[in-house]
């Protein structure tokens, strides 16, 4: 009767929104880069948190769907 079970487990790829949503601000702002502090650039803050929870949110989703 178990035979034809199919079993969705989570994708150790899931942490990697996180990294990609990092990837994608940098590619829509690189700007950002010219900084003087580049890891937290002056003026984009709303920006870069914009992006992190897109990946956080993405993150949680793949999880729940796992």
């Amino acid at each position: 009767m178990t035979e034809n079970w199919s079993v969705v487990r989570r994708q150790d790829e899931a942490c990697r929104w996180l990294q990609m949503s990092e990837y994608g601000f940098w590619l829509c702002h690189r700007d950002g880069l010219e900084a003087r502090t580049p890891f937290r650039p002056e003026g984009f803050l709303k920006e870069w948190e914009r992006f992190r929870r897109i990946g956080q949110e993405l993150w949680v989703l793949e999880w729940d769907l796992a």
